[in-house]
């Protein structure tokens, strides 16, 4: 349901295509299914515009239409900094904060020191919070809360962090606050594995961010959509490529964090990428270069606008009998010869064929950097 007015196209037919029109290396076959499709348009070129919508799963539409005209929901506040909702029949408030700020709830006034989300459930005696900042481990949040009715008072939250409970919500009531003893110990535990990880001989470090690039006609177009799965290095012939008689030019660029070496350098680093496909009749020379920089994103890096190559090429064969296997390359000089807490690597190849290395959406087979530290 859309409460203010809206412009955009609803269909719900049958609908046939392949996954292959979507991404190369998917199926051919032709799939028919029932499709339901919303799209809202944006205008040409719009500015400071809002929209809004609302989601009421399982409903027929007579009681959409009661729901709409009941109308349960107040839209607060809409801009890029805050989005705040209130359901009036639940009496509960949700906040999204995308910056520090404040925000004025008429009854309580909210403000926090970090980008986070806030719940504030007043259904009880007293209102119940609950509080998370996604993204982001052991925030160190304040929130300031501001009522006539319940009081004023300031509370200290740390939010959870790690793998196992990053982005989790921390709950209490107005009140008395939350209890932050169990997520001091576990961040305490987890800086220090850290620090022990740091001063480790051996360490694995995995791609953070990786993708293709394609030259030609596309080489301001990113491509971090189409190689989801898969980082193409090589010359590629696709059913667009074979219909205009030319093949695509394709390199992938691979970024890692060292920010967990230590300051005593590094005796080895090996570089290992899985092989997820080979097309070539001679072996594939794959060159490896270290990049001037790693200030790129992979959902915005185009062939034309990444850095500059900052290394001589390091060479790697890899042949068609090593298809789903992993290859291995000595990158020590590329890691020691950086002086960033990044390393962004660029893989090209300028023979004929084309190798496609595993991506880090693959499941244990994104590309690693073994590192063999100085002790």
């Amino acid at each position: 349901m859309f409460p203010s007015s809206w412009n955009g196209v609803v269909s719900n037919k049958v609908q046939t295509g392949t996954w292959k029109s979507i991404r190369r290396t998917s199926s051919a076959d032709t799939v028919t299914k029932d499709v339901f499709t919303l799209s809202m348009s944006h205008g040409s070129q719009p500015r400071n515009a809002t929209y809004e919508y609302l989601i009421a799963p399982g409903k027929t539409a007579e009681q959409m239409s009661a729901y709409a005209a009941a109308m349960p929901i107040d839209i607060i506040q809409n801009t890029e900094n805050i989005q705040a909702v209130r359901h009036k029949g639940l009496n509960v408030t949700g906040i999204v904060f995308y910056q520090p700020g404040s925000i004025d709830l008429g009854s309580i006034k909210v403000d926090v020191n970090h980008a986070s989300l806030v719940l504030i459930n007043e259904s009880g005696e007293q209102p119940e919070l609950s509080v998370s900042t996604p993204g982001a481990d052991f925030v160190d949040l304040e929130l300031a809360l501001q009522s006539e009715a319940y009081g004023n008072v300031t509370h200290k939250v740390l939010t959870p962090g790690g793998k196992a409970y990053g982005g989790q919500t921390v709950s209490f009531n107005w009140s008395e606050g939350p209890d932050n003893s169990g997520r001091e110990e576990l961040k305490n535990a987890l800086l220090e594995a850290a620090s022990q990880a740091q001063n480790a001989p051996n360490l694995t470090l995995t791609a953070v961010a990786d993708t293709e690039l394609q030259g030609g006609k596309y080489e301001n177009e990113n491509f971090d959509i189409v190689s989801r799965w898969d980082l193409w290095v090589g010359q590629i012939a696709d059913r667009e490529s074979n219909q205009s008689g030319a093949t695509k030019t394709v390199k992938s660029v691979v970024k890692f964090d060292l920010g967990s070496l230590s300051s005593k350098g590094v005796q080895k680093a090996t570089l290992k990428l899985y092989v997820r496909a080979v097309h070539a009749p001679e072996p594939q020379v794959i060159n490896v270069y270290a990049l001037a920089d790693s200030h790129w994103h992979e959902t915005k890096v185009t062939w034309n606008n990444l850095p500059a190559i900052a290394s001589e090429a390091i060479p790697v064969s890899v042949t068609a009998s090593q298809h789903k296997q992993w290859v291995e390359l000595d990158v020590t000089e590329l890691l020691n010869g950086t002086h960033e807490d990044h390393l962004s690597l660029l893989l090209e190849n300028l023979g004929q064929g084309y190798v496609a290395f595993a991506s880090d959406e693959t499941d244990g087979q994104a590309a690693t950097l073994e590192i063999q530290q100085a002790l």
